[in-house]
């Protein structure tokens, strides 16, 4: 669609949305960012990552930001998990850009044995 279209569009703050929801997982430990890899394409997708990060940096976390990006999708956000449990340490709590990558996330995790949210020290959610 053309930059000039004229639509209707409701949109939410996701650069704000995101920097608050990540400052309460920064509570708990170290939260992993888990997004679409096509900002250009998506915006909402480097919105959430700019919340993200800015969260990280006023935590003083910047140096230990991890993001991984994929896709808006179940198989993505599986494939992302895995790899987040994968690390040593493990990051706290994983940060989902959007329900199909989360939905995939929690599959990953419950297939490791792991159960949300009451094995959250355990690392990765």
């Amino acid at each position: 669609m053309p930059a000039s279209a004229q639509v209707d569009v409701v949109r939410c703050e996701s650069v704000e949305g995101a920097y608050q929801l990540v400052k309460l997982l920064i509570e708990s430990g170290t939260p992993a960012h888990c997004g679409d890899q096509r900002p250009r394409l998506v915006s909402t997708a480097e919105d959430r990552v700019i919340g993200y990060r800015r969260a990280m940096a006023d935590a003083g976390l910047s140096q230990a930001d991890i993001v991984y990006y994929g896709a808006f999708t179940q198989a993505s956000g599986y494939e992302m998990a895995q790899q987040l449990l994968a690390l040593q340490p493990r990051p706290t709590a994983v940060f989902a850009a959007n329900n199909l990558i989360a939905i995939g996330a929690f599959k990953a995790a419950q297939d490791a044995g792991l159960r949300v949210p009451e094995d959250h020290r355990h690392g990765c959610f």
